[in-house]
């Protein structure tokens, strides 16, 4: 029932705002790296490269960190609390845990993934790009071997066929001795 009562509480749970300390924030920042692996774990299953898996959950964990922050307040709030309590953040990393679970398992989850593979592509895109712009006049072996760590590419010609496409779309140009230079905006 809506009355006066319920706009009562309303009210005084809007003037409670938990604070974080000193051991709640050591707390969070140790539930985010717990965040991390929860993710990477999650998303094992539906993303087996490691670095596009690591470039998704690191582009997650600063939004996560200020939900985690917002729901622990919340739960905390609800328990009257003025600082955030360890049982608020544990709460608060349970509820993201099961709405991320429950977000890949999914059926739109596809839509996302097919999403994620293409920021791969741009990934692999902007690794080039930074090599070629640091390293003025590299050979595709060069880049290769520069991006090699990355295992971003399989062999040289996977990487020159990207290669290609860049130069035929205006990014960079080759010279007469194979060479790559940038010429698209840094």
């Amino acid at each position: 029932v809506i009355n006066e009562d319920l706009w009562v509480q309303i009210v005084h749970a809007r003037q409670i705002n938990p604070a974080i300390n000193n051991e709640s924030e050591k707390l969070l920042i140790s539930t985010i790296n717990r965040l991390k692996q929860d993710f990477d774990g999650l998303l094992l299953d539906t993303n087996k490269n490691d670095i596009e898996r690591e470039a998704l959950v690191r582009s997650m964990l600063q939004p996560t960190y200020y939900n985690l922050i917002r729901i622990a307040q919340s739960f905390s709030r609800a328990t009257d609390q003025e600082i955030i309590t360890p049982n608020s953040i544990n709460q608060a990393r349970n509820l993201i845990v099961d709405n991320f679970t429950g977000f890949i398992q999914h059926r739109q989850f596809q839509r996302v993934k097919s999403s994620i593979e293409s920021n791969t592509r741009n990934i692999r895109f902007s690794l080039i790009q930074t090599e070629i712009i640091n390293n003025q006049k590299s050979t595709a072996q060069e880049i290769y071997e520069a991006l090699k760590s990355k295992n971003l590419f399989k062999d040289t010609y996977e990487l020159q066929s990207l290669l290609d496409w860049m130069h035929q779309k205006g990014h960079i140009i080759v010279d007469r001795d194979k060479k790559y230079i940038w010429i698209g905006k840094p």
